[in-house]
């Protein structure tokens, strides 16, 4: 066997379970198709949130004393429905915690972590390759995979699929997902303020889409706007000082004018859930598993969670022992998140996102219910922080 478990995808989940198993005797590769270079530093500004899981994950990896520095805390977050007059705040004291969560610039996380992948001893990293094929037998499987040198094989006890949305491995294993896609975008950027943040989070559900703000270096905040994609269309179509008056239109006036919006991207939005996490020799996590809508910003924290669990079943397998038995408890362990979290956003999205009769007087209801029932928030804050499903 040329190794024990071959993980596919060299982004953040991927490289954060290459990590979780460093200490392990497994022979690990990881396959990215993309460049991997650890001594150009990434510029990539994109704001992630970071839960309460994700830092104790990241604890457990030990990477979180190396970022802490670079990491924003939310103290309080504030969720409003435009021209509603009520609102519903959470806050980190109700929890008992220093933080809701984190904000950190998507670069500065994925350079700790590929450093740490360049030091791993028993991992072997393969760039710029993209896997052509997945023939499964019964002891091992065999990756046909295109390199620079040409088409190259190896064979793998165990493939770990971390490829994204539209993964390979779940492809080439005839997984079936079920696909979301009601044409709906996500437009990001950098706002500068007029005022401070004071550390707190903004989640604002307008008529027709949803604004999330999260607390970054100074008067900056991450914006992460989901709307349809007639509404994003006619934004690009803006020129700077138009963006402006629409933003400042859609948050009103609490965090004081908006100066400057940089670093606008966007692209359309598509929710999948594999019906099984698991295949043939192989396990799914991640967005391979689970892509979600970004609101309440779940999709890498459950990754991340997903990560702690495998790697928990994986410190006690052997590669020569059989697979069936660790896929299944896998799966097993990780079904009552997934399908949390999917309640969540559906309801969510439910709740705010579509026009439905009294929709006003039910949002109200909702907003008054969080914000004054404490068994209620506790709830809603615990299963957003990702914190039902670990030992924290």
């Amino acid at each position: 066997m040329d190794y024990d478990i071959a993980i596919v995808g060299g982004g953040l989940v991927g490289l954060a379970l290459a990590r979780a198993l460093a200490a392990t005797s497994h022979r690990i590769v990881l396959i990215e198709q993309g460049p991997i270079d650890v001594t150009t530093p990434k510029s990539i500004d994109r704001p992630l949130t970071l839960a309460p899981s994700s830092q104790y994950c990241l604890n457990q990896l030990g990477v979180w004393p190396t970022i802490e520095d670079a990491v924003i805390p939310i103290r309080t977050i504030h969720v409003s429905r435009q021209y509603l007059p009520i609102h519903t705040l959470l806050t980190a004291s109700a929890f008992q915690r220093q933080a809701l969560g984190y904000v950190i610039p998507a670069g500065v996380l994925q350079q700790v972590l590929q450093h740490a992948a360049h030091e791993q001893a028993n991992l072997t990293v393969l760039s710029s390759c993209h896997i052509q094929s997945i023939d499964v037998k019964q002891d091992h499987s065999q990756l046909i995979y295109q390199s620079s040198k040409g088409i190259q094989q190896l064979r793998v006890s165990l493939v770990v699929a971390a490829d994204g949305s539209q993964s390979t491995v779940r492809t080439q294993l005839r997984i079936p997902v079920q696909q979301y896609d009601d044409q709906h975008w996500a437009m990001v950027g950098t706002l500068q303020l007029q005022r401070s943040h004071r550390y707190v989070a903004y989640e604002r559900f307008l008529k027709h889409s949803i604004l999330a703000l999260l607390p970054y270096a100074k008067q900056r905040m991450g914006l992460v706007w989901c709307m349809t994609k007639s509404q994003w269309q006619k934004i690009e179509a803006l020129d700077s000082t138009a963006v402006l008056t629409q933003l400042q239109k859609s948050l009103g006036y609490r965090l004081g004018r908006v100066l400057a919006v940089e670093g606008i991207q966007a692209w359309p939005l598509t929710a999948i859930h594999a019906q099984s996490c698991i295949g043939p020799r192989a396990v799914l996590i991640g967005n391979a598993a689970h892509t979600l809508y970004p609101v309440a910003a779940q999709g890498l924290n459950l990754g991340l969670r997903d990560v702690l669990v495998l790697a928990d079943q994986l410190k006690q397998w052997s590669a020569s022992a059989d697979v069936v038995p660790l896929l299944n408890r896998y799966q097993q362990l990780r079904a009552p998140d997934h399908q949390q979290i999917r309640r969540l956003i559906t309801s969510l999205l439910r709740l705010y996102g579509r026009p439905f009769p009294m929709q006003r007087m039910i949002q109200c209801g909702a907003m008054i219910l969080f914000d004054q029932v404490d068994y209620c928030r506790q709830r809603l804050g615990r299963c957003a922080m990702g914190l039902a499903h670990l030992p924290i």
